[in-house]
């Protein structure tokens, strides 16, 4: 009896199973699904090239698959070439586009397919063909028919070479000179840093030596052998683009400067780094303050790079961020060379050094206690921003130089004498101020340093 009772318990639960289930909705994995019509490709033949890399050059379109429930479908592109798409493993290999929630169409720009071609083994310059299909998904898969479309892609040439820019710069030695790399076929770019007394005009030589050169013609075309300069507008940094395909160049305004705290501008302004063409960097030598240090392009916020990590001191091979709000701490005060330069194959990361520099400004001629031939060291009054030198001084000739050597010094144009408040000496210049009268004198010097052309000077009798 009890069995009896056990086993009609048993039948009355499934028989109220399964009139629940009749109930509730049917399972949607329960029906078939399917693309009510094909899938389209506009056009089915493409030939790829440079000139389309970034044009619409495939548009596909699909009828909207409807699963039992509503809710959003998400679609995919699938691509592979026909031998890959058979068997329990086709399409395993297909590269997948994503399209997103109940979208009925994509295009492919010339670049993604060229690289899609490429990846799936389909040769240069020959057409080809792949199949496409699109993919819809809700709780399961639905796939539509595949269909071919004929690609023909192309290599695309990674740009390779330079070509040089000697100048009065470099005392016009193509051997010396800055160079400029190529960015595509026949464009080439490249940096330049001109300081006074330097001359603004050069030339380009395809070869470090004067075989062939491009010059400016009489209408100023940029023409092979012609004699006229090219020039900069004034001294400062530019970044040159040359065009050998239709014999034009372009002379932009383009420098990185350091910012912050630790800087001469502060938060305010930047202070320009010279591109040194050598070491293919960006370089600033001089005094730091402890504090903040970031790099920016061009005086504006736009293009700027910090520290992750807030690295400080001294450093080399440091990395700093596109638009990473950190900075580069300076510890203590004093002269340091800092180095900059982004990644060619990253812009996202730049690589820059912070070290201390032997730097020191002095005093040198026939009025000074070492006359022509040592310096007389001046001392850096942070809280002036100067350089200062007190001491007796005779009657005779005053110039400035840097670190004990020629290299870098500075003179008048103007001959001054005697006692001066703001005085301006310049560059390699070999003029001398003259002190009239011996005595006790208060010295100041100072290079401005957005514009070492030229540096300004005291001399107060004391």
């Amino acid at each position: 009896m009890k069995t009896f009772i056990k086993t009609l318990f048993t039948l009355s639960l499934l028989l109220c199973t399964l009139a629940s289930c009749e109930d509730d909705a049917e399972l949607t994995t329960l029906q078939a699904v399917g693309f009510p019509g094909s899938i389209e490709a506009t056009p089915n033949s493409i030939a790829l090239s440079t000139e389309n890399n970034f044009e619409s050059v495939l548009t596909v379109s699909w009828p909207a698959v409807q699963f039992p429930i509503k809710a959003p479908v998400t679609y995919t592109l699938a691509i592979d070439v026909a031998a890959d798409t058979f068997g329990e493993n086709g399409w395993s290999q297909a590269i997948r586009v994503p399209v997103g929630e109940d979208a009925l169409s994509t295009s492919l720009l010339g670049k993604d397919l060229n690289d899609y071609a490429a990846d799936l083994g389909l040769a240069p310059d020959v057409e080809g063909e792949l199949m496409v299909r699109v993919e819809a998904y809700l709780d399961r898969y639905a796939y539509s028919e595949p269909l071919a479309i004929k690609v023909t892609p192309y290599v695309e040439e990674i740009p390779f070479g330079e070509i040089y820019i000697p100048g009065a710069y470099n005392g016009w030695d193509p051997a010396t000179a800055s160079k400029l790399s190529a960015i595509a076929t026949g464009v080439y770019q490249g940096y330049l840093t001109v300081v006074a007394p330097q001359g603004l005009a050069f030339k380009i030589t395809p070869e470090q030596n004067w075989d062939t050169f491009y010059g400016l013609d009489g209408s100023g075309n940029l023409t092979l052998g012609a004699d006229g300069d090219l020039s900069v507008p004034n001294f400062g940094s530019y970044q040159i683009t040359v065009n050998l395909n239709t014999l034009t160049y372009t002379v932009v305004p383009f420098s990185w400067g350091i910012i912050g705290p630790s800087t001469p501008g502060g938060w305010d302004a930047d202070t320009d780094m010279g591109y040194n063409y050598t070491s293919q960097k960006w370089e600033y030598t001089g005094f730091l303050a402890a504090g903040a240090l970031k790099f920016r392009l061009n005086n504006t916020w736009t293009i700027n790079y910090g520290t992750e990590s807030g690295n400080s001191g001294d450093i080399e091979n440091g990395e700093v961020y596109l638009d990473n709000p950190g900075a580069h701490t300076i510890l203590e005060s004093g002269f340091y060379k800092v180095s900059f330069a982004v990644n060619p194959t990253d812009p996202g990361i730049a690589i820059y050094s912070v070290s201390k520099a032997a730097y020191s400004w002095g005093v040198i001629g026939d009025a000074t206690p070492g006359g022509w031939d040592a310096d007389t060291d001046m001392t850096y009054d942070a809280s002036t921003s100067k350089w200062k030198f007190t001491g007796n001084l005779v009657p005779g000739a005053l110039k400035f130089r840097l670190n004990n050597a020629w290299a870098v010094n500075y003179g008048t144009t103007d001959g001054n004498t005697g006692n001066i408040a703001n005085g301006t000496v310049y560059f390699d210049n070999p003029g001398a101020h003259t002190i009239a009268e011996a005595g006790n004198y208060e010295v100041t010097f100072s290079v401005g340093a957005n514009n070492p052309a030229s540096a300004t000077y005291s001399v107060t009798k004391l």
